[in-house]
């Protein structure tokens, strides 16, 4: 129960944030093996998304983001990285741990300038 919780709490079914709101993790794919494997990894680290403003979607297929994105629908697996730009960071088919994705966004200069503000107010 505590899982379906939580992970309702972490993934939004493909509703379109405005620019600069969050950064966005885009899953998609028809392999559910590694659907729930890149869920379950994000999961593990909840606390990280929440401190990067990462928001998960599990894009559903047929989805306008599949064409948004260029992900041909007959691939099994797409992860993709939006930054708070709207722009594409990064893109892979393979599972995207949260140590490579913490460590993307922390790289970033709007999250450098992010975390130096919060470092600043204490």
């Amino acid at each position: 129960m505590t899982y379906l919780l939580l992970m309702s709490a972490l993934i939004f079914q493909t509703g379109i944030q405005p620019v600069n709101s969050h950064r966005r993790v885009l899953i998609f794919g028809n392999n559910q093996t590694l659907l729930q494997q890149q869920l379950q990894t994000l999961q593990k680290d909840s606390s990280g998304l929440v401190e990067r403003d990462v928001i998960v979607n599990l894009v559903k297929p047929g989805d306008q983001l599949y064409k948004r994105h260029q992900v041909v629908s007959a691939e099994p697996f797409t992860v993709v990285l939006i930054g708070k730009d709207g722009d594409e960071k990064y893109r892979s088919a393979s599972i995207l741990t949260t140590g490579k994705l913490f460590a993307m966004i922390d790289a970033m200069p709007m999250r450098r300038a992010e975390m130096q503000r919060s470092k600043n107010k204490q």
